[in-house]
């Protein structure tokens, strides 16, 4: 998947198909419009990257779009009829989709329904091997069977949730799995998570309550989430880079520092049999 020193070379727009690649389904008008006048200013700084196919489609595509659909669209709607394309012959093994994927999630951040079925895509592309998936996208493992959850499980209420930002990936998968995959279930513990704008420790107690009694009501495990409740705290010194790299996979995780480190040990404890 190393593009350095490939040639790049001018090819006509009317021959490129954007296919599966092209994740992205809407693209903000305002960022093309600033797009398109930075390259009238000062040309197309970055070439796109196709495939060339082994034959011309009936409707004469003979490449396939890799990464670059917002140059793409932006040329295209500039009147160009060429655009500068690094062109990987058809015969190399690469997953474009999964370049395309990391490519966009590093440039413009996708929707979580547009990340949620390039990672689906992907699953399948790669059979399945999660840890490759990540690898190809910058992903961390968990992050990515996240997203498959979401995918199987996710209602337009989850997704919409998400996106504005009400609950993160991480709280979308802890309801679900404490709900026993019980989607309306997951749904309604998601649901009161919005409506009391619980924080952090709120709602992980809540998916602790539900998951520890699956048959309690989520009403009442709601009221025994707002009572008084004394928690043990750890306090662990960590190095400036054990820090950062804390930070990073938290970052990467969709969740806080403290959260992504629960975890961990949460994880370490069931592994080590402790729990």
């Amino acid at each position: 998947m190393v593009l350095k020193n490939r040639p790049v070379r001018p090819i006509p727009i009317s021959e490129i198909d954007e296919g599966a690649a092209h994740i992205r389904k809407q693209m903000n008008p305002e960022r093309l419009e600033e797009l398109k006048d930075s390259i009238k200013m000062l040309g197309l700084l970055q070439p796109i990257t196709v495939v060339e196919k082994a034959r011309r489609t009936p409707s004469g595509k003979k490449y396939s779009l890799v990464i670059g659909s917002r140059r793409l669209r932006a040329c295209t709607e500039l009147g160009w009829s060429h655009i500068d394309a690094v062109v990987i012959p058809g015969t190399e093994k690469i997953a474009p989709l999964a370049m395309s994927l990391a490519e966009n999630m590093f440039r413009v951040p996708l929707s979580p329904r547009e990340t949620m079925d390039a990672v689906s895509d992907l699953y399948d592309l790669y059979r399945s091997d999660v840890k490759a998936i990540a690898k190809a996208t910058g992903m961390w493992p968990e992050t990515v069977r996240r997203y498959l959850n979401l995918k199987k499980y996710g209602t337009k209420k989850i997704l919409k949730w998400i996106r504005k930002g009400k609950i993160s990936l991480y709280d979308a998968k802890r309801a679900i799995e404490a709900a026993q995959w019980n989607i309306t279930k997951g749904e309604k513990i998601l649901e009161r998570m919005v409506k009391e704008k619980m924080t952090l420790p709120e709602k992980r107690r809540l998916v602790d309550i539900i998951d520890e009694k699956p048959e309690i009501p989520v009403n009442v495990a709601v009221r025994k989430t707002q009572e008084v409740r004394i928690e043990w705290r750890l306090s662990v010194r960590l190095t400036q880079k054990e820090r950062e790299a804390l930070e990073s996979a938290s970052r990467n995780m969709q969740t806080s520092p403290e959260e992504a480190a629960a975890q961990v040990l949460r994880e370490w404890l069931k592994e080590e049999g402790y729990i």
